[in-house]
């Protein structure tokens, strides 16, 4: 079969790497060498001689010892406070402070109650039944001197790594 006699379709699909070249090159700057500081109605296309100097650059300068080091990205998880066992019982209505402290050791075990807001809400009161369902303690879903004292040994537990928290951490 020769050349004239080539079905057009695969003429298409033999050319077709080659338009897919000419837009990758466009696309990475390879078109248009002019820059917004030519002169107007300039029409020197002309591609820049290379000069001949073939100095590497300059390395960048390294942070000297006594320079103070960039501040690192803190811990993912950080470890909550205890919560205040004289907060007891923890429940709706109770101070904000001591909610907050609750939910974010509810949440640092992988229990989860939304986004810690100090707010006693239902996400709240179902990670409370749920933390004490797996640890053998009434489900009342309220913060008792019993669920707070289990919940802050189980943070200073997987704090220390000893024991690794019970639950999964679901994505929020």
């Amino acid at each position: 079969m020769t050349r004239l006699e080539m079905p057009m379709r695969r003429r298409i699909w033999l050319l077709l790497p080659l338009l897919v070249l000419v837009l990758a090159a466009a696309a990475c700057g390879g078109g248009d060498n002019s820059t917004s500081s030519d002169a107007e109605g300039s029409t020197d296309a002309s591609i820049p001689l290379d000069t001949g100097d073939f100095s590497t650059p300059a390395p960048s300068p390294t942070p000297s010892p006594s320079e103070p080091a960039a501040p690192s990205e803190p811990a993912a998880t950080e470890v909550p406070g205890n919560v205040p066992a004289g907060a007891a019982p923890i429940k709706k209505g109770s101070k904000k402070a001591a909610i907050l402290a609750l939910q974010e050791s509810l949440d640092y075990l992988g229990y989860s109650v939304g986004t810690p807001d100090g707010v006693f809400g239902a996400k709240t009161k179902k990670a409370i039944r749920d933390f004490q369902k797996d640890n053998g303690i009434k489900t009342s879903g309220v913060g008792d001197k019993k669920t707070i004292a289990a919940i802050n040994k189980q943070v200073k537990e997987a704090a220390a790594g000893t024991c690794p928290p019970r639950r999964r951490r679901r994505p929020t």
